[in-house]
């Protein structure tokens, strides 16, 4: 009702910053479905009708954000409790005033809770997608642009301390050391300017002034000079509006003609910066795919101990085998050594290492023991155990090939 239609305003949008990091992050926690920690903690533990206004700006669910509100009993419940218990003090029972301390206690906990987990979830989200949540989009140029014309105007409209007539100085002055010291005085020495106020007393029995009311002719005076302090500052800041008007009048006139400039400048380096994006996307998901038909075995070239197959060189064998044909195949395949022949179940030998297999003697020592002990192994690593037993032999034949 009040969010949404305020969230029309680009005025508003631009003091609430629903373009920049902070609230980007805040949207991305509330628009997740369903029910997160980080979403609970800002609807229950964030201010209410901020909280509201700004999910009602970002045209997010009700729905949603009643469900994430739901869990607000389990704050308001001790909250509730605690007055209610406070106000029972006054029966005389220590009971009460007991269990009025404890749900203020609960209610303490709770709320610097809510705080914690809600800027936990606020950080890992922004970590995670720090990327995501600062780049400029295309839909936010128009408020990028308001904040840049607001910079220009603040940084050249500003008006220096030595700029200020001597009065507004004064005023200026006058104003801060008034107010710095009226808030030490309230802070340390409440007693003297007011009473204490039983919140039990019915309210047509409450006294408002005198020695005996809720304000003290001290708590009045300084209740006055309060407002004047309070005059003098927003006196001292329309004066600085009037005075710089003129140039801030000039100053829009001078950067709307920039206006377009800017903004098509702008577009392009999101459109560029997109495009990077993608292209890393996509890079990094052909690395994944990759990865995974590595994981696989299918098209990788077979490499057993650093050595790869398609290297190997079998002289007084055979020739070397071409580098695409020794690989790893995921089908159904065998590895046979002369009369001993042992069943893989998801893999095949081919090329070289399968006619480099069949010209080893079934009696070699190396074969045997191979051949032994992979019978005691798990059928997982039947294949593997025999393949290691291939490379003495194939260094026998190598040194027996060089003599020859």
């Amino acid at each position: 009702l009040i969010g949404e239609r305020l969230g029309g305003l680009v005025w508003v949008q631009q003091q609430c910053g629903v373009h920049k990091p902070f609230i980007r992050t805040i949207e991305r926690i509330l628009r997740r479905p369903g029910l997160s920690p980080g979403k609970v903690a800002i609807l229950c533990g964030g201010p209410d009708w901020p909280t509201s206004v700004l999910a009602g700006i970002l045209r997010l669910s009700v729905v949603q954000m009643e469900l994430g509100t739901a869990p607000i009993i389990f704050f308001v419940a001790p909250f509730c409790l605690s007055g209610s218990f406070y106000i029972m003090r006054g029966t005389g029972a220590d009971t009460w005033t007991k269990a009025s301390n404890l749900m203020f206690t609960i209610t303490v906990a709770v709320c610097l809770g809510l705080y914690s987990l809600m800027a936990w979830a606020w950080q890992t989200e922004f970590d995670k997608c720090y990327e995501e949540v600062s780049r400029p989009m295309a839909q936010y140029v128009h408020l990028d642009w308001m904040d840049y014309r607001s910079k220009q105007i603040h940084d050249r409209a500003s008006i220096l301390w030595r700029d200020l007539p001597k009065l507004i100085k004064a005023g200026y002055l006058i104003a801060t050391m008034g107010l710095t010291a009226l808030a030490h005085c309230f802070f340390w020495e409440m007693t003297a300017f007011f009473n204490d106020v039983d919140v039990t007393m019915e309210f047509g029995d409450v006294i408002w002034y005198g020695a005996d009311g809720i304000c003290k002719p001290a708590g009045l005076i300084g209740s006055v000079v309060l407002i004047f302090c309070c005059l003098c500052v927003v006196s001292c800041q329309l004066w600085q509006n009037l005075h710089s008007r003129a140039l801030v009048q000039a100053l829009r006139h001078e950067l709307a003609e920039e206006e377009n400039p800017w903004k098509e400048a702008r577009l392009r380096s999101i459109s560029a910066e997109e495009q990077r994006l993608q292209e890393e996307r996509r890079q990094q998901k052909q690395q994944d795919v990759n990865g995974r038909s590595l994981d696989t075995g299918a098209g990788v070239e077979s490499t057993v101990l650093g050595v790869s197959l398609a290297q190997v060189r079998l002289d007084g064998i055979g020739e070397a085998t071409p580098r695409s044909e020794v690989r790893l195949q995921p089908k159904d395949w065998q590895t046979d050594f002369g009369q001993d022949s042992i069943s893989l179940s998801e893999a095949k030998f081919t090329s070289a290492s399968r006619r480099a297999s069949k010209g080893i003697s079934k009696n070699d020592p190396s074969l045997l023991r191979s051949t032994q002990s992979s019978r005691r192994c798990p059928e997982a690593l039947l294949g593997l155990s025999s393949l290691f037993s291939c490379f003495p032999t194939v260094a026998n034949a190598r040194a027996t090939g060089a003599a020859a």
